[in-house]
């Protein structure tokens, strides 16, 4: 994303956790990887929301100290937005055990018979 004419750049975001942040204390942040690489947000839940089979997550998001800091402007803790996270299980989703192990036995017992040849040859 670009800011102020295509001057500032923000973007690849990742959430992160800091026990120790401040005004939320939540811990959770949003930071920008590419252009500007700072923390941008901190991110101050208004709703959690797990059960078994799946998770809510609301939350507003707050002008961090840092962005704060590279805008200029007393921002911080400014309410700028929101974040909604929801994630739900799938109830056929199967990881393949058994075809994994086999394929891993597989090259296992390849290995160790090209081991077993070499020391023959040797």
């Amino acid at each position: 994303m670009f800011f102020n004419t295509d001057t500032v750049e923000v973007g690849n975001f990742t959430i992160g956790f800091d026990a120790g942040r401040t005004p939320t204390n939540s811990g959770f942040f949003v930071e920008s990887t590419v252009g500007v690489a700072a923390i941008l947000f901190d991110v101050a839940p208004t709703l959690l929301d797990p059960t078994a089979t799946d998770l809510t997550i609301a939350a507003d998001l707050l002008v961090s100290p840092e962005f704060a800091g590279f805008l200029g402007l007393d921002l911080t803790g400014a309410d700028v937005g929101d974040a909604l996270v929801e994630g739900i299980a799938q109830a056929d989703a199967q990881v393949p055990v058994p075809t994994t192990l086999a394929l891993f036995a597989l090259g296992l017992i390849g290995m160790g018979y090209q081991q077993r040849r070499a020391q023959r040859s040797a």
